[in-house]
């Protein structure tokens, strides 16, 4: 039995390990989107993260304003993505926070991912960003990310579930705010208080992402808070006000959303939800607040 084109791989050598080989091998470049890749980037995103058309084409219209894009190209191709958010200040010192990372399914196993996020910390840092962090999706990606960058859990929270009967009552929320109103507010509230400092694009990229699940940014009595609803559940990413007023403002925000349950976001010592690097760029306690999830 004839066996087609057998010949021309060495002997011993099988046409999967060949296969393999080529793969590795693979050659890629590294350098920031243009305007051209728009429509190829948004293709990625639907195909990583499956978000709706409303925030990606809004995510790309603000992204100018707030930071830039990385892309890793390989065969005539996207293969993976990234980008930095470099609006973002802690106590004077500059911050860039590296957000959706993504690469192509058919496109894995060659260190594309971990290629982008390099470039976006040398970016980053050849910029003058003094930190350089992210948020990790899941808690076994720290590793990762102190692997390919040297980042370290820095900023950890703590969630709380409340339901409508752990609450007093108070007026609603008043109109949703925009995200220069909210970030004036936050500034405010937040005075003496160890925390990120975000631009207005940043804080719009936020709103816009709660206004997809029908939430946003809103006033509370004395306070302020980040949330949408999912699943039943009001998801509160921060709250501020003072501790004896936070159930007054969350039965306030359950009455406006007409929902029974909230999961309420707090600086803590539970799960991490920033890694950084340099280590020690953030001292404990220090609030991250909103992470664009």
């Amino acid at each position: 039995i004839h066996a087609p084109c057998q010949g021309i791989f060495p002997a011993g050598v099988s046409a999967e390990k060949i296969h393999r080989k080529v793969s590795v091998q693979m050659s890629e470049t590294y350098e920031k989107y243009s305007p051209r890749d728009i429509p190829e980037l948004k293709a990625l995103w639907a195909e990583v993260f499956g978000d709706p058309d409303e925030f990606i084409d809004g995510f790309f219209s603000l992204l100018p304003g707030a930071g830039y894009g990385v892309v890793c190209r390989a065969e005539g191709r996207i293969a993976a993505m990234a980008y930095v958010l470099d609006s973002i200040c802690f106590q004077g010192v500059r911050c860039a926070y590296i957000y959706a990372v993504g690469t192509r399914d058919d496109m894995r196993s060659h260190g594309f991912g971990a290629g982008v996020v390099r470039k976006c910390a040398s970016l980053a840092r050849e910029a003058g960003c003094g930190i350089v962090c992210t948020s990790p999706a899941d808690a076994g990606l720290y590793l990762w990310y102190e692997g390919v960058f040297g980042a370290k859990a820095a900023i950890y929270t703590d969630e709380r579930p409340v339901t409508r009967g752990d609450c007093g009552r108070m007026s609603d929320p008043g109109r949703p705010l925009s995200a220069a109103e909210y970030n004036s507010l936050r500034e405010k509230l937040l005075s003496g208080t160890p925390h990120a400092e975000f631009s207005d694009g940043y804080m719009e990229l936020e709103n816009m992402l709660c206004r997809v699940y029908g939430g946003g940014l809103y006033p509370v009595e004395n306070g302020a808070a980040v949330c949408y609803p999912e699943g039943g559940v009001l998801k509160i990413r921060e709250l501020l006000c003072a501790d004896d007023g936070a159930p007054d403002c969350v039965g306030a925000l359950l009455d406006a959303f007409g929902l029974e349950k909230a999961l309420v976001r707090f600086p803590g010592n539970g799960e991490p939800i920033i890694a950084a690097a340099p280590s020690g760029s953030f001292p404990s306690g220090c609030l991250w607040g909103p992470a664009l999830d």
